[in-house]
Formats: structure tokens, C-alpha cells, sequence
């Protein structure tokens, strides 16, 4: 184990040369960190954005993570501020905005905003509002269900466009970039949003009732009602000329591999492509996904995470900046993820042009529930870590903006 990876390691200093087709770059000019400037965040023509993906402690977890990167702050902070501050298991509607404290911290969302802005970093927050428990297939919880405090049809009856306003208001005053997403896994929330009521899980609905219930009767239900909500969402903000932030969307890992839900027949599949989701390039910035890598399963690579979802976009002729989101190795095992970082960070992810920005997850709570362990628990995992954004010159922290 040493040797493999300390040999990778050996390799990273001599290279000057392009890698996968991405070139090496002088880091020279966005060394100290640029000024904050333009609206938008735009990807760098050559380099993948590196950041942190972190729930429950965000500001210590970027304070640890720059440690961990010898100093080099992540560029992009992602994490969840979710509408109803009650909760998944709630009934009560509790309307929380960015100036309320973040999830674990007594710091808000626009303070922290503020704070890491000047490191010239920019938060990528998930603001979702249909959050809740549901009981299905071998999901714990999800996006989406019967349980939501949050209708669909009281979010589309326009019952939180004050709040929504007064987000927007927020958002705008504070002047600088801001990345949002309108929920988390956006296919998610669609599996459990059929029905009636939209709170209904596709596997529970008769094919013919796939589009019965909800807007148009030629695109599923699910899928259309959130394509509806993201556009429904930017265009308050667009009406009150928020010019600050940058909209993204990204699914779940293993999104449109058919491997990974042999369940569905031909029918569902297809109700749940992308196409039906997306609600266009007039409304979305940047695209991506979730993607858990296993340390233990060599199936589980990159390409069977990701793959499959970026050619259901490529197809549909959509050519957007790619971000990978809830980023990771999972499953520590008895052995350290350091080989299987270096496989990914100097191979693999390097092989899709398209990914321009990434976020690495890192918190004390993906390890108790979800198998990620903390970067560094492994012996060599910070040498390949710091190795491949200090010395590869393919990732940076250096956001660009236009």
C-alpha cells in the first residue's frame, strides 16, 4: 500500500505534460486568492474547482479542511439550508431564510457567505423544500413523500412566494456570488413525486397513471413537477433582478445506470430520464451529480457512478459545466481509500472534460451514517489528497467569475 502510493505520488512532481487531455497549468495566477468580481461563477477552461461537501459543522469543517490542505482553502463550500427549519420528521412549517443560523452553528448562511468571500470562496447551497421521511423501497428517507409539510400544490398556488421574495431580497443585498440548487438530488425528489398529491413513489404507480395527474399528459408527473418548481423558483428571483447567483442542479450517484435499479421496467426508466427534469439553459448555470466511489467494490468506479447521466445530456444536446456534488470514497474498511483517491483524483476524474468543479465530502456525520470516513483516516490519504490539488495542476481553488 505505501509503495503504490508513494510511487503515484513520485510521478505527480515531474509532470508537466497534459493528463487525460487537461493541461498542466502555472498556478501563479490565482495565487493569493482573486477578488471577488462579476456574478457568475464560470469554469476554468483547464482546471477542476476543488471544495468541501459538509453537513452539521460547515464552518469548523472548512477550517479543518484547510488545514488538512496544508492552507489552501477549498474554493467551493457545499451544504444543505433546507425551507422548513422543523425538520424531515416534522409536520409544522417552520420557514427558515439565509439569514437565519446555519444547521449545527450559530453562524447564518450570509454571515458564513460573507466570511469565506474573503478567501474567494463561494457557497453552493442546497435550499430544498420538500424534505421528509417517506417508507419505501430500501430508502431510509428522501426528498419527496407523503409526510411534507411542503405541498407541491401550495408551493405552485403561490402560498410561499413572500418567503421566496424575502430569500431573494436576502440574496441580492448580499451582493456577492452565491451558488443555489432549488433541492438536493433533483431525480429523488421526482421518484416520490407521482401521484395525486405528488407525494406518491413511482414504483407504486401503475404505468398509465405515470402522467395522469399533473400538467402536461405527454411528460410523468414526478419529474415535471420538479422541473416546474426550479423554474417556478428563479423566476421570482429573476423578477426581482437577483443577478448574484449561480443555479445549479445535480442528481443522485449511479443516476441513469439501469445496474442500479434493475426493479424499474423499461417504462419507469424512461419516465425518469433527465429530460423530463431539466427545465432549461435559460434557467440552470452548471449541472452534476452525486458521486460515491467505493474503496471496497471496483464495479462502483466513476464511470458507473457518473457515466450514465452525463450521456443522457450529452444526447439531449445540453453542454453545461459539470459539478460533482456529495463527492467521496466510501467504505474504509481494513485498508486505507489512499490507492482508490489516487485512481480517482489522478485518472479517473481527469478522463471527463466536462467536470469543472468538485466538492469532497468531509464531516464527522458521513462517517456515522453513511460509511465516508474523514479524509485523512486512512494512512496516506492527505499525501494523495494534497498531492493531487498542490502539485497535478489540474484542480484549484481559484473560482473564476464573469
Amino acid at each position: 500500500m505505501k509503495l503504490d502510493v508513494l510511487a503515484i505520488i513520485g510521478l505527480i512532481g515531474g509532470m508537466a505534460c497534459s493528463l487525460h487531455g487537461q493541461v498542466a497549468v502555472d498556478r501563479g495566477d490565482i495565487a493569493g486568492r482573486p477578488v471577488l468580481k462579476g456574478q457568475k461563477i464560470v469554469p476554468h477552461p483547464n482546471q477542476v474547482y476543488h471544495g468541501l461537501y459538509n453537513i452539521a459543522d460547515v464552518p469548523e469543517g472548512y477550517a479543518e479542511m484547510t488545514t488538512k490542505s496544508h492552507g489552501e482553502t477549498p474554493g467551493v463550500v457545499l451544504f444543505f439550508h433546507d425551507w422548513n427549519a422543523s425538520g424531515i420528521e416534522s409536520e409544522v412549517v417552520d420557514l427558515q431564510t439565509f439569514n437565519d443560523p446555519m444547521e449545527g452553528d450559530t453562524q447564518t448562511v450570509l454571515e458564513f457567505a460573507e466570511a469565506v468571500s474573503a478567501d474567494g470562496a463561494v457557497l453552493a447551497v442546497v435550499w430544498d423544500p420538500i424534505t421528509y421521511l417517506v417508507e419505501h423501497s430500501e430508502f431510509d428517507y428522501m426528498p419527496g413523500g407523503p409526510n411534507s409539510p411542503i405541498k407541491f400544490s401550495d408551493l405552485f398556488d403561490g402560498l410561499y412566494d413572500e418567503y421566496i421574495r424575502q430569500c431573494a431580497h436576502q440574496i441580492k443585498a448580499f451582493g456577492k456570488p452565491i451558488m443555489l440548487s432549488v433541492t438536493g438530488e433533483y431525480n429523488a425528489v421526482g421518484f416520490v413525486s407521482f401521484g395525486p398529491g405528488g407525494n406518491e413513489y413511482v414504483l407504486n404507480v401503475e404505468n398509465d397513471n405515470l402522467t395522469s395527474f399533473y400538467g402536461d399528459p405527454m411528460v410523468p408527473d414526478g419529474p415535471e413537477r420538479v422541473r416546474d418548481l426550479y423554474r417556478y423558483v428563479i423566476d421570482i428571483f429573476n423578477e426581482e433582478l437577483v443577478e448574484n447567483v449561480t443555479w445549479f442542479m445535480y442528481s443522485h450517484t449511479a443516476y441513469m445506470n439501469p445496474d442500479d435499479f434493475e426493479e424499474a421496467d423499461a417504462s419507469v426508466l424512461s419516465a425518469l430520464h433527465p429530460r423530463h427534469y431539466y427545465p432549461g439553459d435559460e434557467y440552470i448555470d452548471w449541472l452534476g451529480n452525486s458521486a460515491y466511489v467505493s474503496n471496497d467494490n471496483p464495479v462502483r468506479n466513476l464511470d458507473y457512478e457518473i457515466g450514465s447521466v452525463i450521456s443522457a445530456f450529452i444526447d439531449m444536446g445540453v453542454n453545461k459545466p459539470w459539478f460533482l456534488t456529495e463527492f467521496g470514497v466510501t467504505e474504509l474498511g481494513t485498508d486505507s481509500r489512499a490507492t482508490r483517491m489516487a485512481e480517482l483524483l489522478f485518472k479517473e476524474l481527469p478522463s471527463y472534460p466536462m467536470i469543472k468543479m468538485m466538492t469532497f465530502a468531509d464531516a464527522p456525520l458521513f462517517e456515522l451514517y453513511f460509511d465516508i470516513p474523514d479524509l485523512g483516516s486512512g494512512a496516506w490519504e492527505l499525501d494523495v489528497w494534497n498531492a493531487a490539488i498542490h502539485k497535478l495542476g489540474i484542480y484549484s481553488n481559484g473560482v473564476r467569475f464573469k
